[in-house]
């Protein structure tokens, strides 16, 4: 995937900048504290060569401390006056007219000299789109003197800015580079937040006005979350009721929920939690005039974390191959695919729905092993090991797509791969009450979490058992309790069961 974004009117205000640099004495640039390379504009740095320069972190209370001293050795070893702000909060702002003054202190000293008293220096606010150019100027001036336009990171036009009398501020427009050479910069640059942080989703939402959510944020993997019930919770379930909450009060029209085969009949904590965002999206259809869906389906062929680039990897390295079962099956479709009919059942969507995408027959995770094997031109057993390494806690050997009591009530849509499970019924009281308990459980990493969800989803059935040292393991085919030697043992056994007597 390419992330480039360069419209017109950043060529136009690129131009202007070039105009105005004669005109000042220092260029301001403004960065995001968490990626402080990725939100640099390479462009500046030729743009103000010859100027003196300031860089300011903002946002670093969100970003690590370390890493900001870091940051902030890093680019005063390249001789650039440098301050971690936050100029919503203000914090670091009091200093900046200081490091203006020690940062330009040479053009000062030259002004004396030349019998120009009082003359103020003349500062450029630079940074790419969104990096809080405006709310830094309000927050230095003391004032809303900044004024943006009505597109994210459209600043109207030029503003000259008297703050006192030793700086005036050029407000500029945020600007891109024309090319991201670096494609991991334009991934970086996609916005950045938590679902568990309900004040930036506000800001996003406020910012952008988004109509249609696709929602695909979640902790999926399996058996971290079942050493982490609490922080899968806290991030699976309350980000997605933060997320929709924010959604419904902003005038979002339709939020489309990416559910999974791991929600019906869950045996791990993962599916459970996103079973309860199915839930979440049923009482949000009912309470509110936003058009909620959700849409369940199997594994992504492809996907990070996805079984075949794993296979694919281990038989380059020359193996073993390690699968967990060999009986496991799963559900497969392609990433192509996964994303068509999600775009087509968010098209679809009717409040309240849960669409199950047709995903075919599903696959034998052993015998997708051993045809990966032999295609790279190795035989299985033979030049190529394939290693059973045991259930990892919270897996189980079938996943399926419908619960029991959907298997007969499926409802049919205007494409043939798209399914409608029956809706469930959900008294709203005692959900949104077992809600707050679970809130509460998850205040400590415990087993009351896992306690919780099961009273909540009645068809949850944890694959999981917490061992004498804390440490959690799967509690049926549970290989992985055993010793090699003694795994190599329980192999040799299936293979050649031992004889009657």
């Amino acid at each position: 995937m390419n992330y480039q974004w360069y419209p017109g009117h950043m060529t136009k205000a690129r131009r202007m900048m070039q105009e105005n640099i004669k005109l000042i004495d220092l260029v301001i640039e403004l960065v995001d504290a968490r990626i402080p390379i990725s939100s640099r504009n390479p462009d500046i740095d030729e743009l103000g060569k010859g100027k003196s320069r300031i860089i300011l972190l903002n946002k670093s209370d969100l970003a690590d401390p370390v890493w900001n001293k870091k940051w902030v050795e890093y680019f005063s070893n390249q001789g650039m006056g440098v301050l971690e702000i936050n100029s919503r909060t203000g914090m670091g702002i009091k200093s900046i007219q200081g490091l203006v003054q020690e940062v330009c202190k040479e053009k000062i000293e030259r002004d004396r000299k030349r019998g120009i008293v009082n003359r103020p220096v003349r500062a450029m606010v630079v940074g790419i789109p969104n990096v809080g150019k405006s709310t830094f100027i309000n927050s230095f001036a003391g004032k809303a003197c900044a004024k943006t336009g009505n597109k994210p990171g459209v600043t109207k036009g030029k503003q000259w800015i008297r703050l006192n009398k030793g700086v005036e501020l050029l407000d500029t427009p945020g600007i891109l580079w024309p090319k991201f050479e670096d494609q991991s910069v334009g991934l970086k640059l996609a916005l950045i937040g938590s679902i568990r942080d309900k004040k930036r989703l506000d800001e996003v939402f406020e910012t952008y006005h988004p109509t249609v959510v696709f929602h695909a944020a979640a902790h999926k993997h399996v058996p971290l979350m079942e050493i982490s019930p609490a922080e899968a919770v806290k991030n699976n379930v309350f980000g997605t009721k933060n997320l929709l909450t924010s959604a419904a009060e902003h005038g979002v029209e339709r939020f489309v929920q990416l559910s999974t085969d791991k929600a019906v009949n869950p045996t791990n904590v993962m599916g459970c939690t996103k079973r309860l965002c199915e839930m979440l999206i049923q009482t949000f259809s009912r309470a509110t005039s936003m058009t909620c869906v959700a849409v369940r389906f199997g594994n992504v062929l492809g996907s990070h974390g996805s079984v075949i680039p794993l296979f694919e990897a281990q038989i380059k390295k020359g193996g073993p191959v390690t699968l967990t079962d060999p009986n496991i099956v799963r559900y497969f479709m392609t990433i192509t695919e996964a994303a068509q009919l999600v775009l087509q059942a968010g098209g679809l969507a009717k409040g309240g729905s849960i669409y199950v995408l047709d995903m075919g027959e599903p696959v034998k995770i052993m015998d997708l092993a051993n045809r990966l094997i032999r295609f790279y031109g190795y035989e299985p057993g033979v030049n190529m090991q394939v290693k059973v390494t045991g259930l990892r806690p919270g897996e189980k050997l079938y996943e399926e797509l419908l619960m029991d009591s959907e298997q007969d009530k499926m409802a049919k849509t205007a494409h043939n791969k798209i399914f409608i499970a029956p809706p469930m019924q959900i008294d709203l009281e005692k959900f949104y009450t077992d809600l707050q308990r679970l809130k509460d459980s998850a205040l400590h990493n415990s087993d009351e979490v896992v306690d919780v969800l099961q009273e909540m989803v009645p068809t949850y059935h944890p694959n999981r058992r917490v061992r004498a040292d804390h440490t959690v393991v799967a509690a049926t085919g549970n290989t992985a309790l055993f010793s090699r030697e003694e795994i190599a043992q329980k192999l040799r056994e299936t293979e050649h069961p031992a004889e009657e007597g």
